[in-house]
């Protein structure tokens, strides 16, 4: 039997190899970000998805009006401030992965990388385009009230993250799915303080979300 540690150094070795999370020194724009990784821009309710590691797959999905008012409830109502902008762009990506999710497989997939493999696991290549790509939805249908969308940064040991930028400053937050099951709220931090190896508490990584506030 392979012990934990042997797994665990087999595992960063992977992570240090693996292409698809190869980190830009700064922060790249979503345009060069796309082009990287071969997709388009979402157009309407329809975004491209990507999946298998380094969008080694890509779908296409059209999410229908129904499944549209689901994911922007969070944020349909003014934000009341950045913050609270922020706060809620963490549950509707959530969203965006549920959604996505019970289209393209990527329901089952688990938080970080190399933990499982197959079609259905997304590392954070995939995580962060797709969230660039979801933001670039929200900002297209004018429900970026406080933030543009900022492309993707990464750090070392290599691991991307979407950005966001604040209008109103010019501040740079990371917005990262990756820490968690398909669904659960996405992470908001400053990107200075992702940058240097931010990490959520270990006990909170296989936490399913929590209830949705019952107003926003």
């Amino acid at each position: 039997m392979i012990s934990r540690a042997l797994k665990l150094t087999f595992v960063t070795s992977l992570i240090l190899l693996g292409a698809g999370c190869t980190s830009p020194t700064r922060l790249q724009d979503y345009q060069t970000t796309l082009k990287k990784n071969k997709v388009s821009p979402p157009a309407g309710l329809t975004t491209k998805v990507c999946r298998g590691y380094g969008c080694r797959i890509v779908d296409t999905v059209t999410f229908t009006k129904r499944d549209w008012k689901y994911i922007i409830e969070p944020i349909a109502f003014k934000p009341r401030s950045a913050a609270d902008e922020r706060e809620r762009l963490r549950w509707v990506i959530g969203r965006f992965e549920t959604t996505a999710g019970a289209m393209t497989g990527t329901s089952a997939d688990v938080p970080g990388t190399y933990w499982e493999l197959g079609d259905d696991q997304q590392d954070c290549a995939d995580e962060s385009t797709n969230t660039t790509m979801y933001l670039l939805m929200l900002q297209e249908q004018g429900l970026l009230r406080y933030h543009t969308v900022g492309g993707t940064a990464g750090r070392f040991p290599p691991h991307l993250t979407a950005v966001m930028i604040e209008k109103a400053t010019g501040t740079a937050y990371a917005l990262d799915s990756w820490f968690h099951y398909n669904g659960v709220r996405a992470e908001v931090v400053l990107l200075d303080e992702w940058k240097v190896g931010w990490h959520p508490n270990p006990e909170n990584l296989r936490l399913q979300d929590i209830k949705a506030p019952k107003r926003w």
